[in-house]
């Protein structure tokens, strides 16, 4: 059974309009977000963790703030798992996964250090 012409068009142009709400509510980049925090901090109730955090970013939105995802302590946290062979730095791509996980959206591919492919703590935590 074939799909009339008129009949695609119009599922063409719901699916266009749905994406482009859900880009304009930034709906990919919240769950995104959601996501990279349950798997950093990984709590024993999930729902109740997302719950949570939504009412904290709901309060700072209302306040005009950006809310802190993660504080120094963790970023630095996770820099340290990155830095496996303990020598104070990380690999470029490191660096570029690393902020992708902790849901930050556009990382600068060229951070200082990444001539020699060696990121510090310090551009780490700065970027993130």
């Amino acid at each position: 059974m074939a799909v009339k012409p008129a009949a695609a068009l119009k599922i063409s142009k719901q699916l266009d309009e749905s994406e482009e709400y859900l880009k304009q509510k930034k709906v990919k980049q919240l769950i995104q977000t959601l996501a990279s925090s349950v798997l950093f901090h990984e709590p024993e109730n999930v729902k109740e963790f997302m719950i949570k955090l939504l009412e904290e970013m709901k309060t700072y939105k209302a306040r005009g703030q950006s809310y802190p995802f993660f504080s120094k302590d963790d970023i630095i946290a996770h820099f340290k798992v990155l830095d496996v062979t303990g020598k104070g730095y990380i690999t470029t791509q490191q660096y570029i996964e690393g902020l992708k996980t902790i849901g930050i959206p556009n990382v600068n591919v060229n951070p200082k250090g990444s001539l020699q492919n060696k990121i510090s703590c310090e551009v780490y935590v700065a970027d993130a």
